[in-house]
C-alpha cells in the first residue's frame, strides 16, 4: 500500500497519529503545505488560489470561480500523484482525499468536542482563549472539512463516505489507535496485493490528462488503466461530438496515453429555456433563512420562489 491518509476533524490529534504511524512503518510524512509549496513552484499558481480552492466552499452560482477551482485542484492532484509514484507516505491533510482508495488506506480521526476544545485552549500560544471562541474556531474548521467532502463526493462528512477506518482519539501517542491503523493497513494489503504500484501509475497519468483538460476549462472526470484513458463529461454542452474530438486531442497530447474513451456523466443534461443557467447549491446545510436570502436567484431564473422561501 503506497499511502496511509489520515484526516481528522479540528484538534482531533490526527497529525500526531500520522507521525507515530510513520515512525513505525518507515513511511515519510506528507502534508498539504508541502504539496501546495511544490505546486506553486511547478505550475505557477498563487498560494492564495490554491488555499482558497482547498479551504473555501463554492458559491450559489457555478460561474466564474468554478473553472479556477478545478484547475487548482487538478494541479494539486498532479503534484500529489508525482510524489506517490516515488515513495510511500503517511499523508496528514485534506488533499489525501484526492488519492484513489485502491492505493491508500483512508482513516478519519474524530474526538469528543469537549476534548477538542481543551486541546485548543491548551495549545493557544497567544494567551488564554475563552471556551466560546474555541468552539467557534473548531466549528469553522469543521465546516471547511465538510465543504471539501461535499466538493469531492457530494456528501457531508457525517454521511457514508469512503473511509476504511473511523477512529476516535485525541491522544497523539495512543498506541491502540496506531495498532488499529497498522492492522487495517495489513488487511488492505492482502486484499489489493501488488496492484498498488500499477494503480499509482494510473493515478499519475489520469492526473496529467485532468490538468490538461482543466486548463481549457473542461469539467471532466478522468481515470486511467494502463494507458487507456476514460474521460467523463460532467456538464452539458451544445456540440457534444465536437467536445469529444477536442478531449481526445487533449488526451492524445499527454505522453503515455494509448487510447481515450469519452462519455457523459450523471450530471450531463440537455438544457432548455427553464434550465439555461446551472446553479449550485451552497456546500452547507440549507435552512429556511438561507432559502429566503437566495430567493431572488430563483425568482430571476425560474419565475418562482423556492419552496419554503
Amino acid at each position: 500500500m503506497k499511502v496511509i491518509t489520515i484526516l481528522g476533524t479540528a484538534f482531533s490529534g490526527s497529525a500526531g497519529i500520522a507521525a507515530g504511524i510513520a515512525s513505525k512503518t518507515g513511511y515519510k510524512v506528507l502534508s498539504d503545505n508541502e504539496i501546495i509549496d511544490e505546486t506553486i513552484k511547478k505550475h505557477g499558481f498563487s498560494r492564495r488560489l490554491l488555499e482558497k480552492a482547498l479551504h473555501h466552499r463554492s458559491g450559489v452560482s457555478g460561474g466564474g470561480n468554478a473553472p479556477k477551482k478545478r484547475r487548482a485542484v487538478a494541479a494539486l492532484k498532479l503534484t500529489l500523484a508525482e510524489k506517490i509514484v516515488r515513495g510511500k507516505y503517511v499523508y496528514a491533510g485534506h488533499l489525501g482525499h484526492l488519492i484513489p482508495e485502491n492505493i491508500s488506506l483512508r482513516v478519519l480521526m474524530v474526538a469528543d468536542l469537549a476534548e477538542r476544545i481543551g486541546i485548543l485552549r491548551a495549545r493557544r500560544a497567544n494567551g488564554p482563549i475563552k471556551e466560546k471562541q474555541a468552539l467557534m474556531t473548531i466549528k469553522k474548521q469543521d465546516k471547511r472539512l465538510n465543504a471539501w467532502n461535499r466538493y469531492l463526493w457530494e456528501r457531508d462528512l457525517c454521511e457514508n463516505t469512503p473511509y476504511d477506518l473511523i477512529l476516535q482519539s485525541s491522544d497523539a501517542h495512543d498506541d491502540r489507535t496506531q495498532d488499529r491503523i497498522l492492522r487495517g493497513l495489513s488487511a488492505k494489503k492482502e486484499r489489493t496485493g501488488s496492484l498498488s504500484e500499477t494503480s499509482a501509475g494510473n493515478f499519475l497519468l489520469a492526473s496529467r490528462v485532468a490538468l490538461a483538460a482543466s486548463r481549457q476549462s473542461h469539467d471532466v472526470t478522468v481515470t486511467a488503466d494502463n494507458g487507456a484513458i476514460s474521460i467523463t463529461i460532467n456538464r452539458h454542452c451544445i456540440m457534444l461530438n465536437a467536445l469529444k474530438r477536442k478531449l481526445r486531442g487533449i488526451a492524445g497530447d499527454v505522453p503515455g496515453v494509448k487510447t481515450a474513451k469519452i462519455g457523459v456523466g450523471k450530471k450531463f443534461y440537455r438544457s432548455n429555456i427553464c434550465r439555461g443557467t446551472d446553479f449550485l447549491l451552497p456546500e452547507d446545510n440549507i435552512g429556511a433563512g438561507r432559502l429566503k436570502r437566495n430567493s431572488m436567484f430563483y425568482l430571476h431564473a425560474f419565475g418562482t420562489n423556492p419552496k419554503g422561501a
